[in-house]
């Protein structure tokens, strides 16, 4: 039996690309995505515009702001956008309610 050859052969077509999977059960910072896609995370200017925007104030008082205005943004969501943790959606919609709340223009 030393005539065959018993090394592993993987048969692909040529120009075929293999495509990631990508797990739906993990945060969206962890994924393997693309920047313009639905789970595109936070641009570094957004994250930072958020933090100068938020200033001295106290998160916890820009929170409490946001709910008494009307807007439904989590707390966990406005900590993950400064955190640069969240889907660019989701920062957008945190950018909303600060505009309304300290009355800065973000986007």
């Amino acid at each position: 039996m030393e005539h065959q050859d018993w090394q592993q052969v993987v048969l692909r077509r040529p120009g075929a690309q293999t495509q990631k999977r990508v797990s739906p059960n993990l945060p969206p910072w962890e994924r393997d995505v693309h920047e313009d896609g639905p789970d595109a995370l936070i641009t570094s200017a957004l994250k930072n515009a958020l933090i100068q925007a938020r200033g001295a104030r106290k998160r916890r008082d820009v929170f409490l702001e946001a709910q008494q205005r009307g807007c439904r943004v989590p707390e966990k969501v406005m900590e993950q956008a400064e955190a640069g943790k969240c889907t660019l959606k989701e920062g957008k919609q945190v950018a909303l309610a600060y505009q309304k709340v300290l009355g800065v223009k973000i986007l």
